[in-house]
Order: structure tokens, then sequence, then C-alpha cells
């Protein structure tokens, strides 16, 4: 397969806000209960306020410490500073049966 195509047609470069491409640190990542506003600030604390929230980095250390801990009912959320560009990664024993979907523009779209 030539460069830049996938599967059924050319690859699309995903859009960021414009202050994520000029802030490579645009992104923060954090755990979220899911049905809540509560997100991860310690292991003994959880918070409402964002600005309070632990920021994990990366989707992939938010989901390791998730399960390490046993810390089910949460979701991962990648957040660009502007919630219209939040996206919602469900799949650690979320209660609502949304495990292994993303959440995107507050619609359930696949599995990741």
């Amino acid at each position: 397969m030539a460069a830049g195509m996938v599967a059924g047609g050319p690859a699309r470069a995903l859009r960021l806000p414009s202050s994520a491409k000029q802030n490579k640190e645009a992104m923060k990542v954090f755990l979220r209960k899911t049905g809540t506003d509560e997100y991860f600030k310690t292991w003994a604390e959880w918070t409402l306020e964002l600005e309070e929230a632990h920021n994990f980095g990366t989707s992939a250390q938010a989901v390791a410490v998730a399960s390490s801990q046993g810390i089910r009912g949460c979701e991962v959320v990648l957040s660009f500073g502007d919630p219209a560009y939040d996206v919602v990664l469900g799949g650690m024993g979320a209660p609502d049966g949304t495990n292994g979907e993303a959440k995107v523009d507050g619609e359930w779209r696949g599995h990741f």
C-alpha cells in the first residue's frame, strides 16, 4: 500500500485545535468516574475541579495505573483545553456497558 494510504482510501490527518498545534503539551490525560464529573486527584481523593485533577500524560499511563490499582468504573479523558475537542475512552469496568468504546463529540463511536 502506498504511503499516506489506508484501507478504503487516503489517510486523513487528525485536526487538532490550533492551540494544540502550537503547544505539544496541550493534551492532558485524566481518569474520570463513569457517568460523573469526578476526576482522579490522588489515591484517596477525586475532584470536580479539572484543574486539580492528576494529568497522567498518556492514555497508556492512565490505563496502566487504573488497571494495576484496581480502579474500576472509570474512563480516560483526553483533554485539549476545550471540551468540544475532548475524547473519552471507556473500557475500565464501566457499569454502563461501554467497555472498549471511544466517545467523540458526545457519541460512542467504535472500539479502541
